[in-house]
């Protein structure tokens, strides 16, 4: 188990990272140094980890002494220990004292992506994650909404697919596709969570991601709308990252988002945009230019463009595994046999 001591946006933090469930969280949520330490010593044969976030007491002495006493009261804890010392000084007396206690690669300064970062190492480094990862994986989040996010999302996944290789879809947020199994005549459901439409693999809950990577060669994540992420790096530690924008007046400040966390890899696919306007994009692109494109109209989810030299650009060119298959479109329901 592990325990998080500290305010309610730590242990949210560390929820996130257990998105799929691996390991039992535990939280500590008061402010009493004697009821923290009793709960913690009450708890100890089932502690694999603790995260202690110093704003859990307000009193940085305190918060000290406490933890000298816990590292010597739980045997091992020592070193399963993150300590959050967010809005501390990085010069003053407490951070040197924390310092002599814990390890350096043990103490983080933000209780976001930094916490996930290092607890997800130390508890891969334990095996209470698993770390195998065969499918590659490509992240898709829009700019807005209704702005051809899972449409480019799908046009990957039937480029990789055309080129031989097994690719599904996962929505990580709301389903856009689930309904496309009511009005498709060769929709397979294989449970409530992973269906099949038109051939295409999707699995409508983010928890069946870990399942899924030994599975495929490409998993697409679906992420919806980027400003609607909890937190950006679930997003940004995929192994390709693709930004769905708009050219239109009330579609290009929500770009701002995604390059205010742009790690130099992230590419840009702008839906929608007549041809007369697409210079005007690249200049205001300037810095991201060389990855930015620009993708034509797709009435058909489940129909690829053709728009290889997009599609193979933002996968970094992989070669076929075998010979493309032709996709056929999806039955509107009028069309039903």
């Amino acid at each position: 188990m592990v325990i998080v001591v500290g305010p309610a946006e730590t242990a949210e933090s560390v929820r996130e990272l257990n998105f799929l469930h691996e390991f039992e969280i535990g939280e500590i949520h008061e402010r009493s140094v004697s009821t923290i330490q009793h709960q913690l010593e009450q708890d100890a044969e089932h502690i694999t980890h603790l995260v202690y976030d110093i704003r859990a007491i307000g009193n940085v002495d305190a918060s000290l002494a406490l933890l000298g006493r816990i590292c010597t009261t739980i045997p091992g804890i020592t070193g399963k220990t993150i300590v959050v010392t967010e809005g501390i000084a990085g010069s003053s007396s407490f951070m040197r004292d924390v310092c002599e206690m814990y390890p350096k690669e043990q103490i983080v300064q933000s209780h976001g992506a930094e916490l996930k970062r290092v607890l997800n190492a130390m508890l891969c480094a334990d095996g209470i994650i698993r770390t195998e990862r065969s499918a590659t994986c490509s992240a898709v989040a829009g700019a807005g909404h209704r702005i051809g996010t899972t449409t480019q999302a799908m046009q990957i996944c039937l480029y990789v697919k055309a080129l031989g290789y097994k690719a599904a879809i996962i929505e990580m947020a709301a389903s856009a596709l689930t309904g496309y199994t009511q009005i498709s005549d060769d929709a397979v459901l294989f449970d409530e969570h992973h269906f099949r439409v038109e051939g295409t693999d999707v699995y409508n809950d983010r928890t069946c991601i870990l399942d899924a990577k030994s599975q495929y060669d490409y998993l697409i994540l679906d992420y919806g709308c980027f400003a609607e992420l909890t937190e950006p790096a679930d997003y940004l530690r995929n192994d390709i990252l693709v930004a769905v924008c708009g050219a239109k007046p009330s579609e290009v400040e929500l770009a701002a988002d995604v390059l205010r966390v742009d790690n130099g890899t992230i590419h840009y696919i702008f839906s929608f945009v007549p041809q007369r306007d697409r210079p005007d994009v690249l200049a205001s692109m300037e810095q991201y230019g060389e990855r930015t494109y620009f993708a034509g109209w797709t009435p058909d989810y489940f129909l690829y463009s053709g728009n290889d030299e997009l599609y193979g650009k933002i996968t970094g060119q992989i070669k076929p595994k075998s010979k493309a298959v032709q996709k056929k479109s999806h039955k509107w329901p009028w069309r039903k046999k």
